[in-house]
């Protein structure tokens, strides 16, 4: 079946909720099909603003810089997060104040997440 999806629509704006059959399904990473579904009723036609194919990522907007965290379920590795038409200054990690080149993959430790924010 399709996700359990509602929305609801007030001026420009608009809050969904995602079912828990459908929230949980998605829990565990290697599901694209799911995914994709989940994108696809979310999202309708519109592109997503951002992306990270090998961690899950979430993106908090401020007035001053965009704030993404980055969860890794799995191994170390190195991602690439596409932050598409989104352009910003700079990057860093505030917790350790490590500065990151643009574009340039980010490293991820093993079952942990990482907070960047980028400047705008």
């Amino acid at each position: 079946g399709e996700p359990a999806v509602t929305e609801n629509r007030i001026a420009k704006g608009s809050a969904v909720m995602l079912g828990w059959a459908a929230s949980h399904a998605l829990f565990h990473p290697g599901s694209p099909e799911l995914e994709r579904k989940l994108v696809r009723a979310v999202l309708g036609d519109l592109p997503s603003p951002y992306s990270c194919d090998s961690a899950i990522v979430y993106r908090l907007a401020a007035p001053e810089a965009d704030h993404y965290f980055l969860m890794n379920d799995d191994e170390p590795k190195l991602v690439i997060l596409d932050t598409k038409a989104y352009r910003y200054t700079s990057v860093a990690d505030p917790v350790t104040g490590e500065k990151l080149e643009m574009g340039a993959p980010i490293a991820l430790e093993g079952y942990s997440a990482r907070w960047l924010r980028f400047g705008k």
